[in-house]
């Protein structure tokens, strides 16, 4: 195979500042930008009640991160692990856009867009999906607890 291309320290920092948690806008020096997806990512389910935020930190601890879905091939396995008659945290976040929980920005919804936010819309962060709405995404206060579901994979990093 082919040797890996050596960085020098100032141009590992550099790369690191760029990747971390993955822009969006990107920084300054870093060019357009970097795309960090999961290939063929693995999902888990984690049968342990925890708020959102506590409930990520398990899945990067653990695996990569709370799950995401970029396709519906992805959506597809996602779906093939949650149980039934339980809501699930995913790793789906609203804030000014709707983004991942590696900081992504969400292109992809398993169905045309079908949000419900509960409570309130100020305090509705942080998605969940609810069992008996297969193919829509719920967002709630970040407080709740609920089981989880994470993914495992390898990164793929683009720069642009």
């Amino acid at each position: 195979g082919r040797p890996a291309a050596l960085l020098t320290p100032v141009a590992l920092a550099q790369l690191a500042l760029c990747l971390s948690p993955l822009l969006h806008p990107p920084r300054a020096g870093c060019g357009g930008g970097a795309l960090r997806t999961v290939q063929n990512p693995q999902y888990v389910f984690v049968n342990e009640r925890l708020n959102w935020s506590s409930a990520q930190r398990y899945c990067r601890q653990n695996f990569t991160d709370l799950a995401t879905a970029r396709t519906s091939t992805n959506w597809q396995a996602l779906s093939s692990v949650m149980p039934s008659y339980q809501n699930l945290w995913i790793g789906v976040y609203r804030d000014l856009n709707i983004s991942w929980s590696d900081g992504t920005l969400s292109s992809f919804y398993p169905t045309t867009l079908n949000f419900y936010i509960r409570p309130s819309v100020v305090s509705a962060r942080c998605g969940y999906h609810k069992w008996l709405n297969k193919n829509n995404w719920f967002f709630s206060t970040c407080e709740r607890k609920y089981p989880f579901i994470c993914h495992k994979g390898e990164f793929s990093i683009t720069l642009f």
